[in-house]
């Protein structure tokens, strides 16, 4: 008979297409119930929505999705989506705790939602808690040979902790991690911030207000102090001599290479001539600056210098 059937163009069409309306059933996970009505759909790992938690709480453990069928008529279920459906829990008065509650459903009114897996879940309820704590930059990397890392800043310097009472006592600092690696001038970004444990560890699941902070490293050669010495040339008139010699300032910054800033004890002037002096002056004059340095304030300095009548 069948063979007969699929000699006839015509039967054979019309079996194809029942096959593939079989199939297509089949696939999509419809079937009829015992009186050939209404079909089911099933629908699996759809999220469950909260309902009623209280500000001042969080849900540190449940079950977030579930399975479930749903019963209609064939042109109703060809439309339906998961967001025409709610899967929820109602979590009214609940607090903070340990907590079994049901899987409830809304569906469209020519829809019914059966067979929840799992009907009920366990939620576990507790407090928020808010603190402020001080971000902690952590430089990484090293700048370009030579340079140094000098004054860090950070913007805010406080932020806000906010997440539940168990994940809140594992923290133990809110740093920004800096990566100076290779940097051969000021470093100015905004970046982001990470909450940590006693061990280091990043602590999941905790909200901070503001996330980023902008942050700025001083990046720089090595500056060292070194006195000032006056340096002098010629001689006074016969019968004087210097009682003091005074620079203002007694001190300078340099800056360069270690390597040669260690080669000097005092950054000299430039020669002041004493030809011709007879009393007491006050003389402004450069100072001679090493090769490779530079000075961090301006090159010129002011001396001062008592002469005085040498005592026979």
């Amino acid at each position: 008979m069948i063979d007969r059937l699929l000699q006839n163009n015509t039967a054979a069409k019309i079996l194809a297409i029942f096959l593939a309306f079989i199939i297509w059933f089949y696939i999509t996970g419809d079937t009829r119930d015992a009186a050939g009505n209404d079909l089911s759909r099933p629908f699996a790992r759809v999220p469950i929505v909260v309902h009623n938690l209280a500000e001042y709480h969080v849900i540190t453990e449940m079950e977030r999705e579930v399975d479930f069928m749903v019963r209609g008529s064939s042109e109703a279920l060809a439309e339906i989506a998961p967001e025409d459906m709610e899967i929820f829990v109602d979590l009214s008065g609940l607090k903070e705790g340990e907590h079994v509650v049901p899987v409830k459903s809304t569906a469209p009114p020519d829809l019914r939602i059966q067979k929840i897996s799992p009907s009920r879940v366990t939620v576990v309820i507790e407090e928020v808690i808010t603190s402020q704590m001080e971000v902690v930059p952590v430089l990484t990397g090293e700048p370009v040979e030579g340079y140094v890392t000098g004054e860090v800043m950070v913007d805010p310097q406080n932020v806000l902790i906010k997440g539940s009472r168990s994940r809140h006592s594992l923290v133990d600092e809110v740093m920004v991690i800096i990566d100076v690696e290779g940097a051969d001038s000021d470093i100015q970004k905004i970046l982001p911030l990470k909450v940590v444990n006693a061990q280091g560890r990043e602590i999941e699941g905790l909200e901070i207000q503001p996330a980023e902070v902008e942050v700025y490293v001083n990046v720089h050669l090595p500056e060292e102090q070194f006195p000032i010495e006056v340096v002098m040339e010629g001689e006074l008139p016969e019968g004087l001599e210097i009682i003091e010699v005074t620079a203002y300032p007694q001190t300078v910054f340099l800056v360069g290479l270690k390597t040669i800033l260690e080669n000097f004890e005092t950054v000299k002037s430039l020669p002041i001539s004493l030809k011709g002096r007879e009393e007491s002056f006050t003389y402004e004059v450069e100072l001679e600056v090493p090769l490779g340095t530079s000075l961090k304030t301006e090159s010129n300095i002011l001396v001062n210098v008592v002469i005085g009548t040498k005592d026979e």
